[in-house]
């Protein structure tokens, strides 16, 4: 999560936006993750905005681990030390991330 929030230099709303679909990869072979509205882009034009060959592969691990759908970016149950999820397909337990 970090890393993503060094390398994207976004706003917090802007960083919670960001889903697995905005993952690409452009001609040169370069990756992006797609920004579809900020604060600054009240219409809501699309940006590309690079990111490392690093971060790529952290958010390709984290797609597995989580499902593949959805938001990057997760929130915690409120009374619990973990965080479940549910493969969207059939409803089974896909992954649970322990919280330190």
């Amino acid at each position: 999560m970090l890393r993503l929030v060094y390398e994207a230099m976004r706003r917090r709303s802007e960083l919670c936006r960001f889903r697995f679909e905005d993952l690409e990869v452009q001609l040169k072979g370069q990756a992006a993750l797609l920004l579809r509205f900020s604060k600054t882009d009240q219409a809501g034009q699309d940006k590309s905005i690079p990111i490392s060959g690093k971060l790529f592969g952290l958010i390709e691990q984290w797609r597995e681990r989580v499902g593949g759908e959805g938001y990057l970016l997760r929130g915690a149950h409120p009374h619990s030390n973990s965080m479940s999820y549910r493969n969207p397909r059939d409803g089974t337990p896909h992954a649970r991330v322990t919280l330190r």
